[in-house]
């Protein structure tokens, strides 16, 4: 935004759904208690794969994959994010309310345009509604351009994430790439692949000062997003790390933030080779060598 003053953008609320559970309160005691609930596939048929476990929503558990909608999974966190802000005190108007939705797979690799929609009438959101397509760095996106929309005065309440199922199809094709580990990942470890989980995370974007008008306790502040994009090899990022730091950069001046300032990163440590090596160079050289800012692969 220029020539005027940025609104303060904050997260107000916060949904999910994944393999540890439902809700936020099963995602911390999860991760307070250091447990991922990779286990052994049911769902579906795993004969003749050399890794036979996933991260699976328990909600589903004894269902058929056609009843596994991503529609179903992103409507809970969703609808936890919007009661989590108390959205519906904000007295805004729905053609006010956008959407922002990241996926991978949309519905079974169907659907990409429909999934949004869908989401948003279910959430009774008439304003904005985008997906957004870019892989694993989907659903950060969504947030960054749900600030953006709030920043131009497009919208006045954003619902921003994703969601992504695990079924057959979407398993054949990572193990077809050869990037699936035999047994529990370990990003940034000596194990090299990675360990597929389903799940869905939004939240409710909207300026500090709305929030304040119902006494509602930010989260987080959204300062500030980058993005980027090497073109090195349809699969593999630049071994150098270069599109990583281009994003981080980004980033950080658009927040107005220098790397000294930085004390945490939430890293995507997907676990394979490629990945981790050329993310942790990039972070490592532009956050000037520091080694004892601590990362973090959720």
């Amino acid at each position: 935004m220029t020539g005027a003053s940025r609104p303060d953008v904050v997260i107000s609320g916060l949904g999910t759904a994944c393999a540890v559970g439902t809700g936020c309160a099963a995602l911390w005691d999860a991760l307070a208690s250091g447990r991922d609930e990779l286990r052994s596939i049911a769902r579906f048929s795993v004969a003749g794969f050399t890794t036979q476990i996933a991260g699976l929503w328990p909600e589903w558990d004894g269902a058929e994959q056609a009843a596994c909608t991503a529609l179903e999974l992103a409507t809970t966190s969703a609808r936890e994010a919007w009661a989590s802000a108390r959205a519906s005190e904000a007295g805004v108007s729905p053609d006010r309310i956008a959407l922002i939705l990241g996926t991978c797979f949309g519905e079974n690799y169907l659907g990409f345009s429909e999934l949004a929609p869908r989401l948003a009438q279910v959430l009774g959101a008439d304003g904005p509604c985008l997906t957004v397509p870019t892989a694993c760095a989907a659903s950060t996106t969504a947030i960054g351009l749900g600030r953006d929309l709030i920043e131009e005065g497009a919208a006045d309440l954003v619902i921003a994430g994703g969601v992504d199922v695990i079924t057959r199809e979407v398993f054949a094709g990572f193990h077809a790439l050869g990037a699936l580990s035999t047994g529990k990942c370990s990003p940034f470890g000596s194990s090299l692949g990675m360990s597929l989980g389903e799940g869905s995370g939004f939240v409710m974007l909207e300026t500090l000062e709305r929030s304040q008008a119902r006494r509602i306790e930010p989260f987080a502040h959204v300062l500030g997003y980058g993005l980027s994009a090497d073109a090195y090899h349809e699969t593999t990022p630049d071994p150098s790390g270069s599109g990583v730091m281009r994003a981080i950069h980004a980033a950080l001046a658009d927040a107005s933030t220098a790397p000294a300032d930085i004390n945490f990163v939430s890293a995507h440590g997907s676990g394979t080779d490629a990945n981790d090596a050329a993310e942790s160079r990039g972070i490592l050289r532009f956050l000037g060598g520091q080694p004892s800012i601590p990362a973090v692969s959720l």
